[in-house]
C-alpha cells in the first residue's frame, strides 16, 4: 500500500465538484499550502494515511475536502473552508 505525506500535496490534483472541471495551475499553486496542512492534520490524528484515489482533494460547497484511507481501508474526510480566491473562476 502506498503511504504518503505532505510532499504529495504538489502532485495530487484537485477536482471541483460544483463544475466537474479541474482547477488551473494557478489555483492549484494557491491550494498547495492548504493541502499540506490537511495532510499534516490527518497524519497527526491517524499516524498513517493512504491515497483514496486519483483525486484525493475536492472542492465542494466552498470547502477543500481531503479524502484518504486509514488502516483497514476505512475512508476518512477532513476539510477546510476556503476564501473566494480559491474557488471562484476568473
Amino acid at each position: 500500500m502506498l503511504k504518503f505525506d505532505e510532499n504529495h500535496a504538489k502532485t495530487l490534483k484537485t477536482r471541483c465538484i460544483y463544475s466537474g472541471a479541474l482547477l488551473n495551475d494557478e489555483h492549484e499553486q494557491k491550494l498547495i499550502e492548504i493541502k499540506k496542512l490537511l495532510i499534516k492534520k490527518a497524519l497527526k490524528k491517524y499516524n498513517e494515511i493512504n491515497p483514496c484515489g486519483t483525486y484525493c482533494f475536492q472542492i465542494y460547497d466552498k470547502k477543500l475536502l481531503f479524502w484518504f484511507n486509514i488502516e483497514g481501508f476505512t475512508t476518512k474526510i477532513i476539510s477546510k473552508n476556503l476564501s473566494p480566491q480559491y474557488y471562484q473562476s476568473n
